[in-house]
């Protein structure tokens, strides 16, 4: 029976079926599972100049979509059936995510201006400059930010960088995916000057 209680060994429907009801571990475990949607997302990011930050962020948002898209209907059962209807919604998120973006993104600057990349892939060549980032990132809770720069800045995962603020997995990924959001809206909106 104590294969019952380990959920990292339960197949992908039954996950899927306990994420969808609110089961936080199922949700952690699926994102776990999928890894080779961040490694999608990152190559769709890298090739196009995009922060890789944004991988993680879309990786997440793609296994939300798939929790809620497995509550209405069949999730395929093959792998394979399965790694394309992952991919189908992680290249939906990331045609969204440029869409919405492309006023923010830009060509990279010319070779020698002087403008570089932070540490940890906060900002990329491709991306806003890490001062129009952090123009709005003050905009944010104390919260927000410190989960903003754990992130992007130190590296750490989503859930572990929520968990030292004391959040749960699902917290964290709602406050990491509204901070994002938020700032992306500013810039959106503003600009960068």
């Amino acid at each position: 029976m104590q294969h019952e209680d380990d959920k990292n060994k339960w197949p992908d429907e039954r996950l899927f079926r306990a994420a969808g009801q609110g089961d936080e571990e199922a949700f952690v475990i699926l994102s776990r599972r999928f890894t080779y949607i961040i490694r999608f997302l990152s190559a769709l990011c890298q090739a196009n100049r995009i922060p890789d930050g944004v991988a993680t962020t879309l990786a997440l948002q793609t296994v939300r979509i798939a929790v809620a898209e497995s509550a209405v209907k069949r999730i395929p059962a093959t792998r394979p059936d399965r790694w394309n209807w992952l991919q189908e919604i992680a290249q939906r998120e990331f045609r969204a995510w440029v869409a919405d973006n492309k006023r923010v993104l830009r060509k990279p600057p010319a070779a020698g201006s002087g403008q570089s990349a932070r540490a940890g892939g906060a900002v990329t060549a491709g991306g806003p400059s890490a001062d129009c980032v952090g123009k709005y990132m003050k905009w944010l809770s104390n919260d927000r930010r410190d989960m903003i720069e754990m992130v992007f800045l130190k590296g750490m995962t989503v859930e572990a960088a929520g968990k030292t603020i004391g959040w749960d997995a699902r917290q964290s990924l709602d406050e990491y995916l509204e901070a994002h959001r938020m700032i992306a809206d500013c810039i959106k909106q503003h600009g960068c000057d």
